[in-house]
């Protein structure tokens, strides 16, 4: 399996991000650099079938991004690390927290999807349908519309362009599986996080219409000890838009739980 990653930094603690569907390790361009300048070592990479990872040549199931995971982890030698992930990103990173948790020693789960009722999954499926009957561009705007806040898309008009480049640039053998996978993910067992035993912090912006505040409650909740944060006037991509604000908070987070 060839992942392709980044790594930056050679001190400090190991913080490992995994971007969402459809993007790659380049939406986190300016919170690895901030984590960088803080001391820490930032490692991202490209999902299976995104970016310059080649996909594999059948259905993706959660538990092959998992072992991703686990591999890049293994082969860089790295014994523990704070893992934080996107949107997809956060799906992985949890079904790792529950398959792999000696790996471990923070967990960050960014506007995460979670007990979504029927019609929220059907409005998902509904457009991993449209994706493959009419092709992945076509979700881009209604995307971008969710995803950023108007007044960021008005005074970044480039960092919007350059996402709507990386979702264009999508090639449906990658792109496909993992929306379906998205789209039809069930959640882990009430009882498997509850064993989460790392320090978790679980993030949302205040109006994210997919990964709304009250799925991160619910899911904060199921963990023990997690703690949540609301991000009031952010959408979905705290990541890219709010990316000074969320390197700190993942600062604080880790230092406070050494």
């Amino acid at each position: 399996m060839h992942t392709y990653y980044r790594q930056q930094g050679d001190t400090g603690h190991v913080v490992v991000l995994i971007h969402g569907v459809g993007l790659d390790h380049c939406m986190w361009d300016e919170v690895a650099g901030c984590l960088v300048a803080a001391g820490h070592r930032a490692v991202r990479y490209d999902l299976l079938g995104h970016g310059r990872t080649p996909p594999l040549q059948r259905d993706v199931g959660l538990q092959d991004f998992t072992a991703q995971l686990d591999a890049l982890l293994r082969d860089l030698n790295i014994k523990a690390a704070a893992v934080v992930g996107f949107s997809l990103g956060a799906l992985v990173a949890r079904d790792y927290a529950v398959r792999c948790p000696a790996r471990l020693s923070h967990l960050v789960l960014l506007n995460s999807v979670f007990a979504r009722s029927e019609q929220q999954r059907d409005v998902v499926q509904r457009r991993y349908h449209q994706a493959r009957e009419r092709g992945s561009s076509t979700l881009i705007d209604a995307a971008l519309e969710r995803w950023f806040s108007d007044a960021f898309a008005q005074a970044s008009p480039l960092v919007l362009a350059q996402v709507r480049e990386r979702l264009h640039s999508n090639e449906p053998g990658g792109f496909l599986p993992a929306y379906k996978l998205f789209a039809e993910a069930e959640d882990e067992s009430v009882e498997q996080l509850r064993a989460i035993d790392v320090p978790t912090l679980v993030i949302t912006g205040a109006e994210d219409p997919g990964s709304t505040p009250a799925m991160s409650a619910r899911l904060a909740q199921c963990i023990p000890h997690a703690q949540l944060q609301v991000l009031e006037g952010a959408k979905h991509m705290l990541p890219v838009e709010n990316a000074r604000w969320l390197s700190e908070a993942v600062q604080d987070f880790i230092a406070a739980n050494v």
